[in-house]
């Protein structure tokens, strides 16, 4: 059984070098694959939200100072305007005076206040009628600790034809279930209690503070926001990255103004869309083609070396000569009397009747011929049966030294004039 036969140092450095290289190739592709399909993805995001945005802005209609939803609130791509709804993404539409038509899913931070006291205005239960012409039963109740009123709860019905009664009684058992789930910390009001699917499907509810700040809602409810937050929102950009406070989750959102027949501003459609499933996705995506890279690269490039090791040497040998030739002068010739060494008309001083002198005389003499160490030491009236090769080879590269280049090879003992620089000799 033969053998194994173990890498030369050079090819273990020039498989360090083609790993490396394969490494970088792995990291562009990873990164010119994640930059694409993360920009591809937002961008594919952001035409929905467009689309929702402008279907909106179809459905719902301003003329003359009055609002008509009916469109908005039959379409089924839209949120129901009444309880649970189907529709998961953050969605606002507000009015320039602050009435909030619509706040699916709010986003922490983000359009998320609420008239605190025009919310504790419904003790008990109330028919109002808004500013879209929509009908609605409302009911409130404060949160209290102690004597301070920290917060209210709202639940509200949505288009009440009759049966009054029976709404009334179904918003004061579903507010009720609400403030029994409703704990109250050091002032800070904690509705992780609250399960929504438990409220009835066709209450709407919101609880907010008083700080006028919506904690949890189910779906649209009639209430204000301060307009000035309409005129902040439209300092932005059109498109943005927004992260939720509390959850960090990260949406991409489209800030569109509505608009109506005459051109004019009469409120803001804000949509969004969580982006960190995509997130998600791409961290996953990088981890494992990393992963799978390091895997595969290694023994890759082993058998590239390996396979193409011919041919990388005869590269790596054609990029040495090149670098060389570039110093090489056109003519080298060494005068014996002056002991000067010509390169061309540079002018290199050889000690006289040094090792460097009698080196150099023996090679320049027969330029073709390989002189063996014994050689060599005669010449410099050394014993020939001494082990003082160190004698010729010390000289050999001092003489290298100095002219820049390698003038003088030696293999196995042996010593001649670089083959590639022969014709140049004179």
């Amino acid at each position: 059984m033969g053998k194994m036969r173990t890498p030369k140092k050079t090819e273990v450095i020039n498989i360090g070098k083609v790993f490396l290289f394969f490494i970088f190739l792995s990291l562009l592709q990873i990164g010119i694959t994640y930059i694409f399909v993360r920009q591809s993805s937002l961008n594919q995001i952001y035409d929905s939200l467009q689309n929702l945005s402008q279907r909106i802005q179809h459905d719902i209609k301003y003329d003359q100072g009055k609002w008509d939803t009916k469109l908005y609130n039959a379409d089924p791509f839209t949120p129901y305007p009444h309880g649970s709804s189907g529709f998961s993404q953050p969605l606002y539409i507000i009015t320039s005076e602050g009435f909030v038509i619509e706040r699916n899913r709010p986003i922490n931070n983000l359009l998320d206040s609420s008239d605190f006291k025009h919310l504790l205005a419904f003790s008990k239960p109330q028919s109002i009628s808004t500013v879209t012409n929509e009908n609605w039963r409302v009911l409130s109740k404060p949160i209290k600790t102690k004597n301070d009123t920290v917060g209210v709860i709202l639940v509200a019905f949505y288009n009440h034809p009759s049966q009054i009664a029976d709404i009334d009684k179904k918003l004061e058992e579903n507010l009720e279930q609400l403030s029994s789930q409703v704990r109250v910390r050091d002032g800070h009001i904690d509705t992780s209690n609250i399960d929504i699917r438990n409220v009835h499907y066709d209450v709407a509810f919101e609880i907010a503070n008083n700080f006028n700040k919506v904690l949890i809602n189910n779906g649209r409810t009639p209430s204000f926001i301060d307009p000035s937050y309409i005129e902040t929102e439209f300092q932005f950009e059109k498109k943005r990255i927004v992260e939720d406070k509390l959850t960090k989750e990260k949406f991409l959102i489209t800030t569109q103004p509505f608009i109506d027949k005459n051109r004019e501003t009469r409120g803001v459609i804000v949509a969004g869309q969580s982006i960190s499933p995509l997130n998600e996705i791409l961290y996953r995506y990088i981890i494992f083609a990393l992963f799978t890279s390091i895997i595969l690269i290694f023994p890759l490039s082993f058998f590239t070396i390996f396979s193409l090791r011919r041919e990388i040497k005869e590269v790596i040998n054609q990029y040495e000569k090149s670098k060389q030739i570039k110093k090489l002068p056109s003519i080298i010739s060494f005068d014996k009397k002056q002991s000067i060494l010509f390169l061309d008309e540079k002018v290199i001083a050889i000690p006289y009747a040094s090792n460097q002198y009698y080196l150099i005389d023996a090679l320049f003499l027969h330029p073709k011929k390989r002189w063996e160490s014994d050689e060599l030491l005669s010449k410099f009236g050394e014993n020939i049966n001494s082990e003082n090769w160190r004698t010729v080879y010390d000289a050999m590269l001092s003489i290298n030294k100095k002219v820049g280049f390698k003038l003088i090879s030696y293999k196995d003992r042996t010593y001649t004039i670089n083959p590639s620089l022969i014709p140049l000799i004179s």
